[in-house]
């Protein structure tokens, strides 16, 4: 018998280090990072600018 598939499940991004130390999940909407240290400015920065992008239209 197979699994149920959702629809959410075939939009889930991951993003994920050789070593395993830093793991980025996409999904739906919702971002989830896994790491042992994050640079919060830098982070900042680049939400932003992938707001500033999405309020122009481009993608």
């Amino acid at each position: 018998m197979r699994p149920k598939r959702y629809p959410y499940q075939k939009n889930k991004l991951i993003i994920q280090s050789k070593n395993a130390r830093t793991k980025i999940e996409l999904d739906s909407g919702k971002i989830t990072i896994n790491t042992e240290e994050i640079d919060i400015e830098n982070l900042v920065n680049e939400i932003s600018k992938v707001q500033r992008t999405n309020e122009k239209g481009v993608y």
